[in-house]
């Protein structure tokens, strides 16, 4: 063989090596792709399903974001304070607003507590919606860490405590010791 037939063959298995990474690179897109479509999928599905148990039980879902510093109600949570939802979700410390005078610097410092040392907290406190109705709720947030073992997160719970009887059992407690101090301070795991 010649040495530009040599090389000819060389330029050939080349092509055909870049075609297979060609083929490799759009096989992995269409494999990512379908993935995400089902992942989002379940998603959606496993947030509709949430939202629907929120809208029947009454309970409310809130996140907060401690990286970007903001708090995020589901609608039932907006429906609980009676706050218009174009106004959006309100900051922490509007958030702690709603809550009665004798209540607030507790929950101030049970989440506190939580951000701090990672630990979950329920709580039963009186909040006072926007329409002026005082309404009492059962509360439950736990943390996550984020990729650097940082708590980045708040994820919570809040309920009408009258509702709670329907709901679950262990909820209720909280709400049938008629507010002690220990049911209103138990740390969650």
């Amino acid at each position: 063989m010649s040495e530009q037939s040599d090389f000819n063959v060389l330029l050939e298995f080349g092509a055909i090596i870049s075609a297979i990474f060609a083929l490799a690179a759009l096989g992995y897109a269409i494999f990512v792709t379908l993935s995400n479509r089902y992942l989002k999928a379940d998603l959606l599905r496993a947030e509709d399903g949430l939202r629907l148990a929120g809208e029947v039980g009454g309970i409310g879902t809130w996140t907060l974001d401690l990286e970007l510093e903001e708090l995020d109600w589901s609608d039932q949570v907006f429906v609980l304070h009676d706050r218009d939802e174009g106004l959006g979700s309100p900051t922490l410390e509007e958030a702690l607003a709603y809550y009665h005078p004798q209540d607030r610097d507790r929950v101030a410092a049970l989440v506190d507590d939580a951000i701090q040392s990672g630990k979950g907290f329920d709580f039963l406190a009186r909040l006072t919606a926007e329409g002026g109705v005082e309404k009492t709720v059962i509360s439950r947030g736990v943390c996550q860490r984020d990729k650097d073992g940082n708590i980045g997160w708040v994820f919570g719970v809040i309920i009408e405590a009258s509702r709670a009887n329907t709901v679950d059992p262990a909820i209720s407690d909280i709400y049938d010791t008629g507010g002690s101090a220990d049911a209103l301070h138990r740390n969650a795991h």
